[in-house]
């Protein structure tokens, strides 16, 4: 994933999918965004289930760069890796 789609990420996770549509964040039915950065066409998406049921979390997909399996490459990442275990500060800290 280029480095340049981490801040839109991050951005996505905190002001879109942890707010309340009535606190500016998105709107019940959207649930993913999309965005080219450095000709590699990203998009998150919400994931209610990620990695166990009722496990809320995001799925990250580059449609650029295909995997073994896969035209494309996606991974998921829950909540709470994003809060508990601070991965989400470690992106901000990416430049």
């Amino acid at each position: 994933m280029p480095s340049t789609a981490i801040p839109w990420l991050v951005d996505v996770i905190e002001s879109k999918f942890w707010r309340k549509p009535s606190q500016g964040g998105a709107p019940a039915d959207v649930l993913h965004y999309e965005q080219i950065f450095d000709n590699e066409d990203i998009e998150i998406r919400f994931t209610a289930n990620c990695l166990k049921e009722f496990e809320p979390g995001v799925t990250i997909t580059n449609y650029s760069r295909p995997d073994r399996r896969l035209k494309h490459s996606e991974f998921t990442i829950p909540y709470y890796s994003l809060r508990d275990k601070k991965l989400l500060l470690a992106m901000k800290t990416i430049e």
